[in-house]
């Protein structure tokens, strides 16, 4: 382990002198702190929304696959599956939000 003695070295006493300096150039202004801070809540905001978006579409593709199972499916018009869809999807997503609130 290193020892600082400074009665010997005046390069050592300069090194631990430059060490507990706080004036230094690498400590961060409050600033750009706050501009740090900023960019981090910005960058989990958008994380989240990505993560809503691949929580919305397995919904909506486990929907899609529930609905196919039926008999009745293939005699459905497009707009009778797709009206059917949307409502298997929104409900799937209230009963995922209500035990997300639990």
């Amino acid at each position: 382990m290193r020892r600082f003695n400074f009665e010997d070295d005046d390069f050592e006493r300069e090194e631990v002198e430059r060490f507990l300096d706080e004036s230094q150039d690498y400590l961060i202004t409050p600033e750009e702190y706050q501009k740090i801070i900023e960019d981090e809540m910005e960058l989990y905001d958008k994380k989240l929304e990505v993560m809503e978006q691949k929580t919305n579409y397995t919904i909506l593709r486990f929907s899609a696959k529930l609905l196919e199972k039926s008999f009745w499916w293939k005699f459905y018009s497009l707009d009778t599956k797709l009206k059917y869809i949307k409502k298997t999807f929104n409900e799937l997503k209230s009963l995922i939000k209500t035990d997300i609130e639990k």
